[in-house]
């Protein structure tokens, strides 16, 4: 499956609808297969969001380094964690 999968997105697929296309058409996975695809999306992007959330508690706790960059930065990567679940979701 993930050969299969790297090869479609490899081949320009690079777009959020491309990549749906490609999961439930080209492919032709079964609802098991995008259900473990997206459980094993999910693990990883909990413990990112954990550590970042953690990230964004030190800095606003500690003023660490420019905060407004640092803050900014964990922001937008959050936001991206967010968009990568509704993704998920939507699947």
């Amino acid at each position: 499956m993930t050969v299969e999968l790297y090869k479609c997105l490899s081949c320009g697929a690079g777009l959020e609808n491309d990549i749906q296309d490609c999961l439930c058409g080209k492919l032709a996975f079964t609802p098991e297969q995008i259900g473990h695809l997206k459980h094993e999306i999910n693990n990883p992007l909990t413990v990112i969001r954990l550590k970042l959330e953690l990230a964004q508690r030190d800095v606003n706790r500690y003023h660490m380094g420019n905060t407004d960059r640092g803050h900014k930065n964990l922001i937008d990567a959050l936001e991206q964690v967010d968009r990568i679940k509704k993704f998920l979701e939507d699947l």
